[in-house]
């Protein structure tokens, strides 16, 4: 099982937006999430469902990224997952699902998870996540997670 945690791709600027609840993704945030799509077709990364924190922003790159790797399932989850939330619930859909996922969430989300998975704690951060960045672990068959690469938008 593998599980991509994407740091939203970039967004317009919250004093931008006509209204944060339909905050939109920036042309750039748009692009990227295309190029995200591109690099995993490209490596033969296999995409089964993208989950979203449901704000517009993560929707919007969870829809994009879905539809460019072929209209893939993609829902919010079924549980708050907010940058303070308690990241328990995701943590416990992932490691006992066998799907390979993605989700589009806010940085905290990421970084906690990342920590939490690859060394059982959610501080200090193990790695730099921005608009865009993705980080791809994966789920050993003895139930150890390994970070098999990380990439930015502007590697792509």
């Amino acid at each position: 099982m593998r599980l991509y945690l994407i740091n939203h791709a970039h967004a317009v600027p919250r004093e931008e937006a006509e209204n944060m609840s339909k905050r939109p993704l920036s042309d750039k945030g748009r692009t990227d999430t295309v190029n995200l799509a591109k690099f995993l077709k490209a490596n033969n990364e296999t995409v089964d469902r993208v989950l979203h924190v449901d704000t517009s922003w993560t929707l919007e790159n969870a829809e994009l990224l879905s539809k460019e790797l072929g209209g893939i399932k993609c829902e919010a989850t079924a549980y708050a997952l907010q940058a303070d939330d308690d990241i328990a619930p995701f943590i416990a859909e992932v490691t006992s699902c066998s799907d390979n996922v993605a989700l589009a969430g806010p940085s905290n989300v990421c970084y906690k998870a990342v920590g939490q998975l690859l060394a059982g704690r959610q501080e200090p951060y193990l790695t730099a996540f921005a608009n865009g960045v993705c980080v791809c672990l994966e789920r050993a068959d003895d139930g150890t997670w390994i970070m098999q690469w990380m990439n930015r938008p502007e590697q792509l």
